[in-house]
């Protein structure tokens, strides 16, 4: 499969703990709710990463209830359920992806490939799309936190103040 693995794509250190994402999506659901407020939030892009978010955290859901089964295999309808949304929401971002024609696409490979036609393989796109925007978001408060180079070569400060 193509996609990375799933602690390469949720590394703990840069992904929010799950409760306190689910918490965040719940409200956001709400507000996307209200007529005009996707709109309002950024459109499509907006969209795409309320989308994106859910998808990820609920195939961390699907994850953690895969750990839970193979350490006691009781909870099988449990297991369904999680693996079940997870799918759902995974197939909900590719087709957004190909509605919006990978306007937003960050990963490789585009919601259409054929790496993502096989058993697990939406999963495994939601991993790619969700490591590429975090690793994307971090370049992004990184380049607004250090010190950089303005045209002259002289190293300067995020306000472009010289240093």
């Amino acid at each position: 499969m193509s996609g990375p693995d799933y602690e390469a794509a949720y590394p703990e250190a840069d992904t929010p703990e799950l409760v306190d994402e689910f918490i965040r999506l719940f409200f956001w659901q709400q507000e996307l709710a209200t007529p005009g407020a996707a709109r309002d939030r950024g459109g499509d892009e907006a969209t795409r990463e309320f989308l994106l978010r859910d998808a990820a955290a609920r195939d961390r859901e699907g994850h953690r209830h895969e750990l839970l089964w193979l350490r006691e295999p009781f909870a099988l309808e449990s297991l369904t359920n999680a693996q079940a949304l997870a799918d759902t929401a995974a197939r909900d971002l590719q087709t957004h992806d190909l509605i919006t024609r990978e306007a937003f696409v960050n990963g490789a490979l585009g919601p259409s490939a054929r790496e993502w036609k096989i058993a697990g393989g939406p999963r495994a796109y939601v991993r790619q799309e969700y490591r590429a925007w975090r690793d994307a978001a971090l370049e992004h408060e990184q380049a607004q936190t250090l010190p950089g180079r303005d045209d002259a070569g002289e190293i300067v400060d995020v306000y472009g103040r010289h240093l």
